[in-house]
């Protein structure tokens, strides 16, 4: 499984609303589905108004590349240069086994 946590930084949020909606098909047309997403509460976070986390996996390596390099992505990079600011990207295939156990 791979496990992406993406901190997008929007500066025009009609126009990330568009681009969110077209990305999200592109994701599911590659086998990845959008987990959750939120924008942190200003009261709790300090630095995070504009912001918005977004959760996404894929099953595999591969369906996350094929993802990464479909042309219809490219097109979107005109869109995605008017609604978001800067992106901070984790991608990660490993998780770690925590125990909610109490002692």
């Amino acid at each position: 499984m791979i496990n992406i946590i993406a901190i997008l930084e929007v500066k025009n949020r009609e126009e990330f609303n568009k681009f969110e909606t077209q990305a999200i098909q592109i994701i599911r047309s590659h086998g990845g589905k959008l987990v959750a997403a939120f924008e942190p509460d200003t009261s709790f976070s300090s630095d995070s108004d504009g912001i918005e986390v977004h959760y996404i996996q894929f099953s595999d390596l591969d369906k996350y590349n094929s993802y990464r390099a479909d042309p219809a992505l490219a097109v979107l990079s005109q869109l995605r240069s008017r609604a978001i600011r800067s992106t901070q990207l984790y991608v990660s295939d490993k998780v770690k086994a925590i125990s909610n156990r109490r002692r």
